[in-house]
């Protein structure tokens, strides 16, 4: 990070602006790794557990990432698939924890 400096002087707004963009890099890299992890959790789901890919991708990939979509995702996908809600949701659940340690982030098992 770059650092604005303490002295007054007529840098300080450029210094803050550079600052400002490069958070902003800093985000749009983190959304573009994001982006990454969920493709290669994806491929590997379709490659090592179809129904968990199929329900994964009918969730959260064909339907709204709100609160009540997902909840009407959960419900018609498990009727779809003749499987329970509780396991729609055990899939998820571990599909998240793919995405997590693809994406290299800690968590707890």
């Amino acid at each position: 990070h770059i650092k604005a400096s303490s002295g007054s002087g007529i840098s300080k707004p450029t210094e803050a602006a550079l600052i400002k963009a490069e958070e902003q890099i800093e985000l749009k890299i983190a959304t573009i790794r994001d982006l990454e992890a969920v493709e290669k959790t994806l491929e590997e789901l379709k490659n090592t557990n179809i129904a968990m890919f199929n329900v994964v991708n009918d969730v959260y990939v064909k339907s709204s990432l709100k609160k009540k979509a997902i909840e009407n995702a959960v419900i018609r996908t498990a009727k779809e698939n003749f499987i329970s809600e509780r396991t729609v949701y055990y899939y998820l659940k571990k599909a998240r924890r793919v995405f997590a340690y693809t994406r290299g982030l800690r968590i707890e098992i």
